[in-house]
């Protein structure tokens, strides 16, 4: 038999269970690029070549200073790097590597569509087509 205790302290677990569940952030909220409606973010590394062609053709054609477009470096800033691993849930091809050189870089994370485009071929098109 259930003592009167136990239903008192039976509710109130449930009830605090139930407020940390709803407490979580939703994912996206994680994520600044969604959270301030900026549209495109860079994630390159100082170090990656391919990062660099890709920096080479954003500078190039000006689509810095004429899209809402946000460069972030993840090789040497550890939010940056936290905050792209937190693109996991919309780009399942974002892994953790033991060794932040080893990321496959560039990533364009496309905040509105929620997405990912990898590699500075596949990013570079993305803009030739945004420039026509």
């Amino acid at each position: 038999m259930i003592s009167q205790k136990t239903i008192p302290i039976t509710i109130a677990l449930m009830f605090i269970f139930a407020f940390f569940l709803f407490k979580q952030e939703e994912p996206y909220k994680k994520i600044p690029s969604l959270r301030e409606n900026i549209k495109y973010v860079l994630y390159y590394g100082d170090d990656c070549s391919f990062s660099r062609n890709t920096l080479i053709y954003v500078q190039q054609n000006n689509i810095i200073n004429n899209h809402p477009l946000v460069l972030k470096e993840i090789y040497y800033n550890a939010n940056n790097l936290e905050e792209f691993y937190s693109l996991q849930e919309f780009c399942p091809n974002i892994q953790k590597k033991e060794k932040v050189d080893d990321i496959s870089l560039p990533v364009l994370f496309l905040s509105e569509e929620k997405r990912c485009l990898f590699g500075n071929d596949n990013i570079n098109q993305y803009f030739d087509k945004m420039l026509q």
